[in-house]
Order: C-alpha cells, then sequence, then structure tokens
C-alpha cells in the first residue's frame, strides 16, 4: 500500500513550482542586519527547502549594484530599492517581485548646521550612483549634482561626525540610533517631505529568469514573504540568529531597534506583506521623469510581478488519475514481464537489480513528494494516514513517522466538528469536481487552532477499485484573520468618521460623484446623507477651477492639507472652507478623494478685519519711527552745521578709544578754530558768521572717511576723531582741510569772505589715553598755532612746544 500511495502521489509533485534542491543566489543590498531579517527566516525554517531551493544568502559591499548583479547572471534574485522603475523605464529587463518595506527608510542625514536642504549647495555630500530617490529628492527641492561637492560613499557615519562631509545617505531604520547613543546632534531630512514616498527595499529578479523559471519564481516569492511574516511575529528570534550566523556588527538592541523601525515603514497590520500598487510604481516614475532622469511617459510595462494567490488547479486530479492509470499499466507490464521472466528462469541476481531499481525510483517519489510546498497526505479507509509530506510535517506538527497509520479525524479535527467534515469529505469525492475546496478549523500538535483549505480526489485501479485519497491543504489562518481584520477596520472607521465632529466627504476623482457625506457634511452642505445620488463634489464649489487645481495636487502627491477655498451650499449660500484630502488609490484605476473640511468664515472674516487693523498700526509705526529717528538726530546733532555735537563725542569717544586699546590700532584728534571769527561776526553779522561755520562744517564733512567723527565743539572750534590713523597721516590731513579753509571764498550775500584755521593734532596712546587727556593735549598744540600765528598745524609733543 505504501508503494502504490508513492506512485499516486507523482502526477501532482510533478507540477510542483521547483525542483529539489535547485541552488540559487539571492544578492542583498547592503550587509547583513534585519534590514534582510525575513530572507534569513526563511532558509532557517527551511520555507526555502520546502519550495525545493538551496539559497545562497550574499551580503553587498559600496561596489556591488544588485542590479548588475541580476542583469549579469551572477545572483538570480537580489533586493533593490524604487530605482527599479528607473531602470525598467530605461529599457533594463528587471521585474518587481514584492515590496517588502512599503515606504522607504532612505535619508539625508546632515550635521546640526543644516537647517534645510537648501543649505547643502557647495556643501559636500556622500551619496551612493543608484540611490537616485534622493537625487531626485534635492532636484525637487532646487539643487542639482553640480550645485553639490559630491564625495565618494565611505559607508561610515562617524565622516559626519569627525566633520569629513556635511551630508551622508543612510538608513532611518539604522544609522540614527547610534548618532543618538553617541550623543551626537544632527539633522535628518527624508524624501516624503517632498512628496516622494517611494517604496523601500523591493524583492526582484530579471525577465529571462522570470520566464525560464517561472514555478521557481513563485515559489522563491511565497516562501521569501513567509520568512518576512515570521520575522515580524519573531523579531526577538530573528535578531538573535542573524548575531548567532550572520553578523556580529550590531548589538541586539540595535537589531531590535531597526526591527521596531521598518515594520513601522511596512505597516503589516494594514497591508499585506510584498503588496505593489500599479500606480504608485506609475508615480515613482512620474517623479523620476519629473527631475529629468527618465523621458516623460517612459514605459514601466512588465515591471510588476503578476502574483495570484496559489491555488490547487483543476487538472491535478485529473492528472493524478492519469498517473495512476499509466502508472497501473507500467505495474502490469512490470508483472508481465516478471512472470516472462519467471518463465524463462530468470537469474536471482537479475531480480535483486530490478527490486533494487524500484527502491530507487520509489526514493526519487519519496524525495518529489517531500519538496512539494504544500501539506499533502495520503489516507485510507478509516482515516488512516499512508503517506506525510515534509510541508504537512510543518503546518500540523507531527512528523511523518508520529502520524502514519493514526487516524488524522482524531487527531487534527475538532470532536463537534467532526460529523460536518466527514460529510464534506464525502460529498467532496461524490461530486467529482476537483476544483471545490473546504475550509476547516484544524488542530495541531502544540494544540493549536488553524483554518485550512482542502482539496480531496480520489484514486482507484484499472477496474474501478479504491487505491486511498489525496488531500491537499493550505494553512489560511492568516489570510482569513486579515480578511476579517480589514471588514472590522472598514466597521469601525466608517463609525469614526460618521461621529467625527467636523464635515467628512468621500468623491470619485474621475467625475467627482459624491460616494460617502457624514452627518456633519450633510448639515452644512445641506444635503441628505442617505440620498446622495446624483449629487457632484463641482457644484459645491464657488471657482470650479480651484477644485481642479487641487485634484492635479492631489493625484501628483497622494494628499492635500489645509487648502482654503470658498464653497456653497445646496441652497447656494456662500462660505470658506479649510479642506484637506487624501488619494485613496483603488486597484481598478478608479480613485478616490477622502476630504475633510471646517467652516472658517468667521475666522476668515476676523483676519480681513486684523489685517485692515494692522495696515492702519503699521502706518502709525512708520510715522513714529520717523519721528523718533528725526528727535535721535536733533539730540546728537549741531541744528546749525548738522555734525555731531559734544554729547555725542562724550558717548563715542569713549567707545572709540575702548577698541583702538582692544585692537592695538592708533586714533588721532583734530582741533579746529577759525582765526579771527569774532572780528568777522563783528564786521558782518552772526547772520554771515553762522553762514561761514556751516560751509567750513560742509568741506569736512566731504573730506571725511565713513569711520570718521566730525563733530562741532564750540562756538567757532570744530574736533575730528579719526580711528585707527597715526600722527603722520592725522597730520597730512589737517595740512589739507587747513589749505582747502584758506583757498576757499565765502560767499556771503553780496559780500565774498576768506577766512584761515589753525589746528591742533593729538594721537593715541602717545598723547593720551583717555578722551580728556587726547583733548587737553589736542587743545595745548592749537593753543601754540595760534601762539605762533595762527593757519597753520601744529601736533601735540612737537619740538617746537619744547
Amino acid at each position: 500500500m505504501r508503494s502504490g500511495a508513492l506512485l499516486l502521489l507523482l502526477a501532482l509533485v510533478l507540477s510542483f513550482p521547483a525542483k529539489a534542491g535547485e541552488a540559487v543566489i539571492l544578492q542583498l543590498k547592503w550587509k547583513h542586519q534585519f534590514q534582510f531579517a525575513g530572507y534569513y527566516m526563511a532558509l532557517e525554517k527551511g520555507y526555502y527547502q520546502s519550495a525545493g531551493l538551496d539559497v545562497a544568502i550574499r551580503e553587498a559591499d559600496g561596489d556591488i549594484n544588485p542590479i548588475t548583479e541580476v542583469l549579469t547572471g551572477r545572483a538570480q534574485y537580489a533586493v533593490a530599492g524604487p530605482e527599479l522603475a528607473m531602470v525598467r523605464a530605461q529599457g533594463q529587463p528587471v521585474v518587481a517581485l514584492a515590496a517588502i518595506i512599503q515606504h522607504s527608510p532612505l535619508i539625508l542625514l546632515t550635521r546640526s548646521n543644516i537647517a534645510s536642504v537648501q543649505d547643502l549647495e557647495g556643501k559636500r555630500v556622500m551619496l551612493m550612483p543608484y540611490e537616485t530617490e534622493l537625487f531626485a529628492y534635492l532636484k525637487r527641492e532646487g539643487l542639482t549634482s553640480a550645485q553639490i561637492q559630491a564625495l565618494p560613499h565611505s559607508f561610515n557615519y562617524e565622516d559626519l561626525i569627525h566633520d569629513k562631509t556635511d551630508a551622508i545617505s543612510g538608513y532611518s531604520t539604522d544609522e540614527p540610533y547610534d548618532l543618538k547613543a553617541m550623543k551626537f546632534p544632527f539633522n535628518q531630512f527624508s524624501p516624503r517631505s517632498a512628496g516622494i514616498d517611494f517604496y523601500g527595499d523591493t524583492l526582484f529578479t530579471s525577465d529571462d529568469y522570470l520566464r525560464d523559471h517561472a514555478a521557481q519564481v513563485a515559489a522563491f516569492r511565497e516562501a521569501s514573504l513567509k520568512g518576512w511574516r515570521y520575522a515580524v511575529d519573531h523579531p526577538e528570534e530573528a535578531a538573535t540568529l542573524i548575531r548567532a550566523k550572520y553578523s556580529q556588527r550590531h548589538s541586539k538592541a540595535h537589531l531590535l531597534n531597526e526591527a521596531a523601525e521598518i515594520v513601522h515603514l511596512m505597516y503589516p497590520d494594514l497591508v499585506e506583506i510584498g503588496h505593489m500598487s500599479p500606480g504608485r510604481w506609475r508615480h515613482i516614475a512620474d517623479i523620476y521623469a519629473e527631475v529629468g532622469l527618465i523621458p516623460a511617459g517612459s514605459s514601466i510595462d512588465g515591471l510588476i510581478y503578476d502574483a495570484h494567490e496559489a491555488i490547487i488547479p483543476r487538472w491535478i486530479s485529473r492528472t493524478l488519475v492519469a498517473g495512476l492509470l499509466l502508472l497501473l499499466i507500467l505495474s502490469y507490464a512490470a508483472f508481465r514481464f516478471h512472470r516472462i521472466n519467471r518463465r524463462l528462469a530468470t537469474t536471482l541476481e537479475e531480480r535483486d537489480q530490478a527490486m533494487a531499481r524500484l527502491a530507487v525510483s520509489e526514493e526519487r517519489f519519496r524525495t518529489l513528494l517531500d519538496k512539494a510546498p504544500v501539506a499533502v497526505m495520503a489516507w485510507s479507509e478509516g482515516y488512516l494516514v499512508r503517506e506525510w509530506n515534509h510541508a504537512a510535517e510543518y503546518t500540523f506538527g507531527w512528523t511523518r513517522e508520529e502520524i502514519l497509520g493514526r487516524n488524522f479525524m482524531e487527531l487534527m479535527v475538532r470532536p463537534e466538528d467532526r460529523r460536518q467534515v466527514d460529510l464534506d469529505i464525502r460529498a467532496t469525492l461524490r461530486s467529482q469536481d476537483d476544483s471545490r475546496r473546504r475550509s476547516h478549523i484544524n488542530l495541531t500538535k502544540d494544540g493549536r487552532e488553524i483554518l485550512c483549505s482542502w482539496s480531496n480526489t480520489d484514486c482507484h485501479d484499472a477496474q474501478g477499485g479504491p487505491l486511498g485519497t489525496i488531500s491537499i491543504a493550505q494553512d489560511v489562518t492568516a489570510q482569513t484573520r486579515m480578511a476579517d481584520a480589514l471588514r472590522e477596520s472598514e466597521r469601525r472607521y466608517r463609525t469614526l468618521l460618521e461621529i467625527a465632529p467636523f464635515p467628512v466627504m468621500v468623491t470619485r476623482i474621475a467625475d467627482g460623484g459624491v460616494i460617502f457625506c457624514n452627518h456633519r457634511a450633510s448639515e452644512r452642505l445641506g444635503l441628505r446623507s442617505d440620498n446622495l445620488e446624483g449629487l457632484y463634489a463641482p457644484k459645491f464649489w464657488e471657482k470650479p477651477e480651484q477644485r481642479q487645481e487641487m485634484i492635479a495636487r492631489l493625484v501628483e502627491r497622494g494628499f492635500v492639507f489645509d487648502y482654503e477655498v470658498q464653497l456653497h451650499t445646496l441652497k447656494g449660500v456662500t462660505f470658506w472652507a479649510h479642506l484637506s484630502a487624501i488619494l485613496i488609490a483603488k486597484p481598478d484605476g478608479a480613485s478616490e478623494a477622502f476630504v475633510s473640511f471646517n467652516d472658517i468664515t468667521e475666522r476668515k472674516n476676523a483676519e480681513l478685519a486684523l489685517h485692515q487693523s494692522n495696515m492702519n498700526l503699521q502706518m502709525r509705526l512708520v510715522e513714529i519711527q520717523e519721528l523718533q529717528q528725526q528727535l535721535q538726530e536733533q539730540a546728537v546733532r549741531d541744528s546749525l552745521t548738522g555734525l555731531y555735537n559734544r554729547r555725542y563725542l562724550a558717548e563715542t569717544l569713549d567707545r572709540e578709544l575702548a577698541r583702538a586699546r582692544r585692537q592695538g590700532h592708533p586714533l588721532s584728534l583734530l582741533l579746529i578754530d577759525l582765526d579771527h571769527f569774532k572780528e568777522l561776526n563783528d564786521n558782518h553779522g552772526h547772520r554771515a558768521g553762522d553762514a561761514v561755520l556751516k560751509a567750513v562744517a560742509e568741506l569736512l564733512r566731504m573730506d571725511i572717511r565713513s569711520a570718521d567723527l566730525a563733530c562741532r565743539y564750540g562756538g567757532e572750534e570744530f574736533l575730528i576723531v579719526l580711528p585707527g590713523m597715526g600722527l603722520d597721516k592725522a597730520e597730512e590731513k589737517a595740512e589739507s582741510w587747513r589749505q582747502s579753509i584758506e583757498g576757499h571764498l565765502f560767499k556771503v550775500r553780496e559780500e565774498t569772505l576768506r577766512i584761515t584755521a589753525s589746528f591742533g593734532v593729538a594721537v593715541y596712546p602717545e598723547h593720551g589715553r583717555d578722551p580728556d587727556q587726547l583733548i587737553h593735549a589736542a587743545d595745548t598744540a592749537l593753543y601754540e598755532a595760534k601762539r605762533q600765528g595762527r593757519n597753520r598745524v601744529i601736533c601735540a609733543g612737537s619740538a617746537i612746544l619744547a
């Protein structure tokens, strides 16, 4: 019976997708870490082995491009990023099998002095050539490759700490953990802030390999996703395995932090692991086109692997029956051959050789059976198990030795369900419909309850006699739970939307038709939420072109936040609204917009009133500032000449001397007195004197530096402070002014007057170290100039004073 059951399973196992022990290479995109935990667990837990694959996982370094490895045949599978869309658009035959990480963790890490992406202009940046997502991010932020100093990537984040670079690419799941542990201040920038929301790690292969090994690719993909599901549910076990067998580069705490960050980006509770959206891949390609990396409208047809749920085809049972007939014929031929051999007195050695060949054949069948990727068992009357493959051991927990010859109904079916399961099996077998599948709760060896989908096929000999039944099972517990969770989630979210304290609508992108409208939205727009037939969103917009603009941005980015628009009710009452929307992509392309808004009419009116008040206040502030400036000028300026007055000199000279003392620079001071000015006043009047004072002030003002300070010191006295100027230069400057005053013709009414001036010069620190000492030295020199006959320049401390 055992040999017969094995023969009956030959046709079944020949249809399984991978050959026994088929060697393939999986090329990672980086070194061993939790980023690839799912593949390690698929190997460790025997998922690849169950799929008939001998998988070698190869880590990468900075010189290996996973895409090149697959296209050149050095690896059959690899892990890459969203650049697969760009490469496919450029004509490279890559095929994305599963998007493991739904949101890319790729970021730019910068020193803390980089406050924005634009601050990277002219700065040192380490990027990998295939990190096209970041190049697109920089370009969208207004930076081209020519505007940064591109450095070869060192793969060492400590280069950021040691100021060897200003920015370096990294993963939000990895490097930030170490930088925080080292208490190093840094900033991180994500492309998602610019609307570039790409897939992260994606499993892929090539067109040629998929075409030649379609079944193997399907098996490899399913085993990998199963490994990822296990890794997500058992991060501690995965982290321990990585450190034990792959790499101790990271601590266990680091690996667990990486696990938490990766799970956050995978959304395994909301999105099936490996899920890919054609619309999102198209969006990724469009962004590459937007920044000039590929031509606009480039085709990415063939990029996305068409992964249908693995089911047991109808033809398997028919194949089994055909195989059974073939095997019965072969058995009959072998029997006839054996009788002929007996009649011909075949030697015992020949008989033994035939038996040995039969044993080899039987072992070959067993190998094929054990490599089948689904649970398979053969049983006979009384539900007694006759064959049990490796996948059945994994699914239900019992080894082949433990279950052969035992009643699987008693072991694997709950007592209360046994009658119904028996009826279902009999009904399936009577119907002769090999495609009919039934789902039942089954028990595992460790007492767990799992939901399995079963198909059953009876096998008969050539005379129609029963040989046994073959049953194939798939564990659909996770899929069923996910479907239940999705339905519950939809119910919960619909309830939340209905009781939301703000208006919410869901509309079709294509024609603007209203699909859902909660109570708040119905009240504000004057609708009936139970009768939305014939309602279209554009009719509620005061300016329909604003909605077209909003929809364009929504389709491009996937979201729109804080959009201020004018809407109106069904009766035409206009109001201001603060609107946000999120794109809900659908597989059939019938995308929808989730829209929420708030009535901000009162706030808008208040803003307009406030704006007007602010404008009025701004005008008053300008008037006050101008008045303050005039008052400040009057406080420090001489009203007649416009030069600074003695009050300002007293405030400023101390400050300038302190600066000269700090910087070790000289500071010169000139004291000027107009000669015989009293006689000019007596002879020509005070108006003439005032006119001369103003003219002399203008002569001085026209020939001073911006750092110099010219003051009216007394009636006909002027004082000039020359920071940074030594005695020789100051004496030359004084002589130049003396000559200018002496040669100037002062026109006063109908008269032309001449006047001369005497100069006293002193310099810090030779002639004084504080204002009083310096002014006294200059005044003494001025007195000497007067004594010597006026109209001359005398320096303090010169020989003539001796």
